[in-house]
């Protein structure tokens, strides 16, 4: 298994001072060629031991250490055999506790650290230095039990003055790891300007008391500078401690913050790792969360602690991850994928608030870190109903190697103004959609683009002159046999858009647009079936290119608000297809996901007042209002497939007053009523919620 990239804050670790700073350098050591019997085996390759007692109320007791790391013994480090795997070959270093220091049975801790050193140099600035390891939990022992948790780290300390605090950590906790297979891990830390003159330090330690055990076996072991390639990451959240400060940094998620004054002149800036929960930044909730997020996810806000709000000023905060572009991705595009919803709680956007997520390139290669390239999505006038799923891309050219890319999410206010906004289901990766076989999968939302760098994949336009040159390529997999819209309108460029059916060795054409939507912008849209994929081909009239947005719309109408989960596991989806003329009376209600063979009815109204759980539902009416109608005389039973679909007769619309037409000019609001029974116990259940303005 390869875990992902993770960086994390800890607390304060003390040091031996530095008999001298050698320069960051390149290191790497399997540990096969040392002698096991040699005391002096990993003090030759220059590993160091330091410890650090605490109280059990985490206060400092006192630190000591040695400047050369033993090799066996009660306390610190050992190199073993008999428990490598292929890849580690016979020999590794297994680190533990220092169970000589009698402080572990007064009940006090221990942090024991086994660690190689190094200085920060100017030349450095601007890199990012990867530790990279295999690890293994010693299954001869139990380890983790009691208090006691086990750590890979590189750090910088502030030697300059003496103090040796901790200025930045990068830490993985290593305790929950396998006892029978051999994992792998690597810490990225960019050197920025703080760190000059300073020194880091890369390697293990362990937190333990009562003697409680705490071996985990470490091997290959490389310290490098690093520059790409660009490492996917997702995350949603789930398995995030809400009650730890730090759940959020040890995901590797920092934050930063700029001041401006009124007219917009930069004040100053401050910034470090992102806490969970507290008047700034950032924090794990779970009150809000749809189906498909689960039940926790990300809220990001304003650094409220700044006193700044208060004097008129305003913050600009960012919680962000970030990692470093190699030469493996030059001609690759960068893209980060998110779901958000506006904080129902708080009133967003009020005064000159706004919020944004954000992918961004800074250049780090000349410790300037000005911005190279960015490309931002408002999520100022998001929902505060219906979750909505969005993608930013940014292209990486051979200028942006080595350089610094970040992704996450921003706010800029004043005056205290509300800015909460809840994210989840993030993805971060890497495509080379240049060409139909890299297609990029997207689905409903939207996308940004960015066609500059973009090469001719020699799949000509049919409707678009000399069109192909530039194109990119995206695939989008139906939901359900309803109408589907691709909007390019807000793109910056003359747009081109062709969509196909089939492989990329055998293309049939579904349609192609170039000025159908705003402007020069194009628009297509068609019958979508079910479980099928089709690709669409982004590019521009006369090879025309720039920065673009894909709306994808699925079914007719807008979603007002989504569904609980049902006793399916999902959520009930609506889809609303036919046609929006009333002269036509063609309008398709189908409902997926529902729980089986049991029966319901839909129900109608023109306006969208949302009330939670009615009657003890385990899902939210968001229609309700005096206009609301009941099909109730349309019973429908979901089957086997959990599925159901009804064609109202839009002369005879049910109202609180009788049956009523529908009128053109007017939207309609509908959502399905069910049945459903959790755990034997009857119950009820809603589909999400849709409407249609109809002509």
């Amino acid at each position: 298994m390869r875990l992902s990239r993770i960086t994390a804050a800890a607390g304060l670790l003390v040091a031996l001072a530095p008999s001298s700073l050698a320069q960051l350098t390149n290191y790497s050591q399997d540990f096969d060629a040392l002698d096991m019997a040699d005391p002096g085996a990993l003090a030759a390759q220059e590993f160091r031991a330091y410890a650090n007692v605490f109280d059990p109320m985490g206060g400092y007791i006192s630190g000591y250490g040695l400047n050369t790391a033993p090799n066996g013994g009660a306390g610190f480090s050992a190199i073993g055999t008999g428990l490598g795997g292929a890849a580690q070959g016979t020999q590794y270093v297994d680190v533990y506790s220092d169970y000589g220091n009698g402080e572990h049975g007064n009940g006090n801790y221990i942090d024991a650290l086994v660690y190689r050193e190094h200085g920060v140099t100017v030349a450095n600035v601007g890199q990012t230095w990867r530790m990279s390891f295999d690890f293994l939990r010693n299954p001869t022992v139990n380890v983790g039990q009691g208090d006691t948790t086990m750590f890979a780290f590189v750090k910088v300390l502030r030697s300059s003055d003496g103090s040796f605090a901790t200025i930045t950590e990068v830490e993985f906790e290593t305790t929950a790891g396998s006892t029978t297979t051999w994992d792998s891990m690597s810490l990225d830390l960019v050197i920025d300007p703080a760190h000059e003159g300073e020194l880091l330090q890369y390697g293990f330690r362990s937190y333990a008391t009562n003697y409680n055990d705490s071996s985990v076996l470490y091997d290959n072991l490389t310290f490098a500078q690093w520059a790409g390639p660009l490492m996917p990451s997702s995350q949603d959240f789930e398995g995030l401690d809400i009650n730890d400060p730090a759940a959020l940094s040890a995901q590797g998620f920092r934050v930063y913050a700029n001041v401006f004054d009124p007219m917009g002149g930069y004040i100053g800036g401050y910034g470090g790792f992102a806490p969970n929960g507290g008047a700034g930044f950032s924090e794990v909730n779970n009150n809000f969360g749809g189906v498909a997020q689960g039940e926790q996810y990300l809220n990001v806000y304003s650094d409220y602690g700044n006193v700044e709000h208060g004097n008129g000023n305003y913050i600009e905060a960012l919680v962000y991850q970030e990692q470093s572009i190699g030469p493996a991705d030059v001609g690759s595009t960068a893209t980060f994928t998110f779901d958000y919803l506006s904080d129902p709680f708080v009133l967003n956007g009020v005064g000159d608030s706004t919020m944004f997520a954000f992918i961004k390139v800074l250049q780090a290669s000349n410790g300037s870190f000005a911005t190279l390239a960015v490309r931002e999505f408002e999520t100022t006038g998001a929902s505060d109903t219906l979750w909505q799923t969005a993608t930013i891309t940014v292209p990486l050219d051979a200028s942006l190697d080595g350089e610094l890319l970040q992704f996450g999410f921003r706010s800029y206010a004043t005056n205290y103004n509300d800015t909460g906004r809840l994210y989840d289901n993030l993805s971060f990766d890497v495509a080379e959609n240049d060409d139909c076989l890299g297609a990029l999968a997207i689905g409903e939302g939207v996308t940004l683009y960015d066609n500059t760098f973009a090469t001719d994949s020699f799949i000509g336009m049919p409707c678009v002159f000399n069109g192909q040159s530039s194109d990119l390529w995206y695939t989008y997999t139906a939901g359900a046999s309803c109408p589907v819209a691709v909007d390019l309108s807000g793109s910056d460029y003359d747009t081109g858009l062709t969509i196909w059916e089939g492989d990329c060795s055998n293309l049939v054409l579904v349609d192609c647009d170039d000025d159908g939507g705003t402007g020069f912008d194009s628009l297509i849209s068609f019958n979508a079936v079910a479980g099928t994929t089709y690709r669409l081909q982004i590019g521009g009239y006369n090879s025309a290119y720039g920065t673009g947005v894909i709306t994808l719309s699925e079914g007719l109408g807008m979603v007002v608000c989504a569904s609980e989960a049902n006793s399916s596991g999902n959520g009930a989806d609506l889809n609303i297809c036919g046609s929006t003329f009333v002269s036509a009376n063609n309008l398709v209600l189908e409902v997926t996901d529902l729980p089986t063979n049991e029966t319901g009815y839909f129900v109608t109204s023109l306006e969208t007042i949302f009330v939670a759980n009615p009657g003890g539902s385990q899902g939210d009416l968001c229609i309700a209002s005096l206009s609301m109608g009941r099909f109730a005389g349309n019973l429908l039973d979901s089957g086997v497939g959990g599925a159901v679909s009804f064609s109202p007769d839009l002369t005879v619309i049910p109202s609180p007053t009788g049956s009523i037409p529908v009128l053109a000019g007017e939207t309609r609001y509908f959502q399905y009523w069910t049945r459903d029974n959790v755990m034997g116990v009857p119950t009820s259940n809603f589909s999400s919620a849709a409407g249609v303005t109809f002509q």
